[in-house]
């Protein structure tokens, strides 16, 4: 999908005209016209504006993940990060994975999430 294919289906989604929308960004109708008819592309500063717009992710709308609020590591993906004992236990966590963090960022996250579980099912043990 190109990026003027994700810009008309976020506009008719939001229920917005082209004018409307020309109005936000600063643009002429027919330069929306062009951009959702993929004869034009935004430039960056249009991109960011869109993007903030539409509170969708610059990535999402040049076609780099189809997923437009970001990034989402997978449970599969926090698997690679969490060490061998918890990768015993079936855990169903999703983390929001943003474009800059380092493999170090990732596992220190994922370290985090292992001792947050692993302090709630300490205390639920001491509950019962």
């Amino acid at each position: 999908m190109h990026i003027g294919d994700r810009i008309k289906k976020l506009r008719t989604e939001k229920q917005i005209t082209q004018p409307e929308l020309a109005k936000i960004l600063g643009v002429s109708r027919s330069t929306i016209a062009m951009y959702e008819n993929n004869e034009r592309e935004p430039n960056i500063k249009t991109i960011n504006k869109i993007a903030d717009f539409f509170n969708v992710t610059t990535d999402y709308l040049l076609g780099r993940t189809d997923n437009p609020t970001g990034m989402i590591l997978t449970n599969k993906e926090l698997n690679n990060y969490l060490p061998e004992e918890a990768k015993q236990r079936k855990i169903e966590v999703e983390i929001e994975k943003k474009p800059n963090l380092t493999e170090e960022e990732l596992k220190y996250i994922a370290d985090m999430v292992l001792k947050k579980l692993a302090e709630h099912y300490a205390n639920v043990e001491k509950n019962k």
